[in-house]
């Protein structure tokens, strides 16, 4: 039976797992260095809906240990005294959002996010103050909020739910 979609690993070649608009999202980059908390959540909210809308292989469960790990960070270095330890620490990240968009059903389709997520962290790492992680912070708690609010991968399914 064919699909219509070449290639031989049947979860690639689902077509609830195609979504041939990811080569077009973008997501928006910021700099934390000249930012306003406007500019913060307003970059935000329109990286989350392009998130949404682009990219919906991204699950929860993603979303939650990206945020659980800057959580943990932010309570690890809460006096922010030993910046290089933020440093590290946010460096660290990189890795497991590069094993996560590699985990992903259709990881084509995830990597623009997670590289977004990266450079997002490198943006934070260069010339690193204790505002620009502040700022990092924020930006990473209002994204993951505005991804819940419009629905993120939950509405996918709902939409999916109210074909069948």
């Amino acid at each position: 039976m064919s699909n219509g979609y070449k290639g031989n690993n049947p979860r690639h070649n689902n077509p609830r797992n195609f979504n041939n608009n990811n080569q077009h999202q973008t997501l928006e980059k910021i700099d934390f260095s000249n930012s306003t908390p406007d500019e913060i959540v307003k970059t935000a909210e329109k990286n989350a809906k392009n998130w949404k809308n682009g990219f919906r292989d991204i699950t929860i469960t993603q979303v939650r240990k990206y945020f659980n790990a800057i959580k943990q960070i932010e309570l690890k270095t809460k006096d922010l005294k030993d910046t290089d330890k933020v440093k590290t620490e946010l460096i660290y990240l990189k890795p497991m959002l590069a094993y996560q968009s590699g985990r992903a059903k259709n990881p084509r389709a995830t990597e623009p996010f997670f590289k977004h997520l990266i450079d997002t962290i490198d943006n934070t790492v260069e010339n690193f103050n204790s505002e620009k992680f502040t700022k990092f912070i924020k930006y990473s708690e209002a994204l993951i909020s505005y991804y819940k609010f419009y629905g993120g991968k939950d509405a996918w399914k709902k939409y999916l739910i109210k074909l069948n």
